[in-house]
């Protein structure tokens, strides 16, 4: 299947910011990294957000779209399934980022278009579990049973192919979506492609960078105290709150604003976030749960040494320094990072060597081209064909 020629419908509800929505990761896959790795035309790849708002009768019938500014078509279904499942009909290829827009699992019943669902970080009630041992901050729980059962009676009905970007979070899903304990669950990576060369090492300098949201669950608190700790190296924080968080929070980052070596970069894109990437040595995750982060897979194409607590598919033990899980707020994690920040940067040979592994990894694994190889393979055979 030639997937560049396909008409893509992605389903998701974030864009990266485009219509008011949100600026999480799977809003940046689907807007910065999707439509270059399938490489279609951008009038060919369109991005459902989900259903419309009720209204008049006229509203309540028709779809609503906006164009962004890269040609993209994003779209908000009827609320009527049948008119819905129409749209959703008109697409080669539909792929749902989890279940986020749960809307188009109740389509089931006139829908001729299996969906592929791409697995990127289900969470079971443990998670929410793990969430709520933070006592400094609160994580919105979005945990709904009844969509996940939806989405498995779809599956059960024929109408649901799953793929995931984490080996680690095939029998997480099977859990979550009560599937069959087999469910086939083949691998498709999230796509990267970065213009860096594995030469550009010796430009590096002795700087260490977070990359992520300032909200509870990536816990930039923890960064902080180890720039604190740390006042010898420099320390940059590359995100935003995607809320209110910093204000409801006692304002963490004001309470580290005179740190001399701690520098708040806001929220980082485009040729800044580039730039940021090259210079650094070393990219702290102190989150307290994560599927694959994109960030890792970037640190890796950019001769970034991952330090983190999470280690999902052993990337970060086979490629960067592994710390032990720490719950709760965090902070008595702290000192482990210190220690594998100092032994990173004070061992150049230990440094260069899982650098230049993890850009071979994620050369050869992430990019485009096997990313559209996989993919072509996943998607033949999507029609339902039992379905009028």
């Amino acid at each position: 299947m030639d997937i560049a020629n396909l008409k893509v419908l992605v389903c998701v509800n974030e864009f990266w910011g485009a219509w008011n929505t949100a600026w999480g990761g799977y809003g940046f896959l689907a807007r910065m990294l999707l439509p270059k790795a399938l490489g279609v035309r951008p009038e060919n790849f369109h991005v459902c957000l989900g259903r419309r708002k009720g209204g008049f009768v006229g509203k309540f019938l028709t779809v609503e779209k906006r164009t962004t500014e890269e040609g993209y078509t994003l779209l908000k279904l009827p609320r009527i399934k049948r008119l819905a499942a129409r749209i959703v009909n008109s697409y080669d290829l539909v792929i749902s980022i989890e279940a986020t827009v749960p809307f188009i699992f109740y389509l089931d019943g006139y829908l001729k278009k299996k969906i592929l669902f791409w697995v990127q970080d289900p969470r079971e009630t443990s998670d929410w579990d793990r969430f709520k041992t933070i006592k400094c901050a609160a994580e919105c729980n979005y945990y709904s049973q009844k969509d996940y059962d939806q989405v498995s009676k779809c599956f059960r009905d024929g109408g649901v192919k799953f793929v995931t970007q984490g080996r680690c979070l095939s029998e997480k899903a099977i859990r979550l979506y009560k599937l069959p304990a087999d469910t086939p669950m083949d691998f498709l990576p999230n796509p990267i492609e970065i213009d860096y060369r594995i030469s550009e090492l010796g430009s590096k300098e002795d700087a260490v960078i977070f990359l992520g949201r300032l909200d509870t669950q990536k816990r930039g608190w923890i960064f902080c105290e180890i720039a604190k700790r740390m006042p010898q190296y420099q320390f940059y924080m590359m995100g935003q709150s995607s809320d209110d968080f910093e204000s409801s929070q006692n304002g963490f980052v004001n309470k580290y604003a005179g740190l001399a070596n701690l520098h708040f970069m806001g929220r980082c894109v485009g040729q800044k976030k580039d730039s940021m990437l090259r210079k650094a040595r070393i990219l702290v995750n102190c989150s307290i749960h994560e599927g694959v982060p994109v960030s890792f897979l970037e640190a890796f194409w950019y001769g970034d040494c991952v330090i983190s607590s999470l280690d999902p598919d052993n990337l970060v033990s086979r490629f960067g320094i592994a710390l032990k899980r720490s719950d709760g707020d965090g902070y008595d994690s702290v000192d482990g990072f210190v220690d594998a920040i100092s032994t990173v940067l004070e061992d150049r040979e230990l440094w260069l060597s899982k650098v230049t592994k993890a850009y071979e990894y994620v050369s050869k694994v992430h990019c485009h081209e096997a990313f559209r190889k996989s993919l072509a393979a996943m998607a033949d055979g999507l029609e339902l064909k039992k379905v009028e």
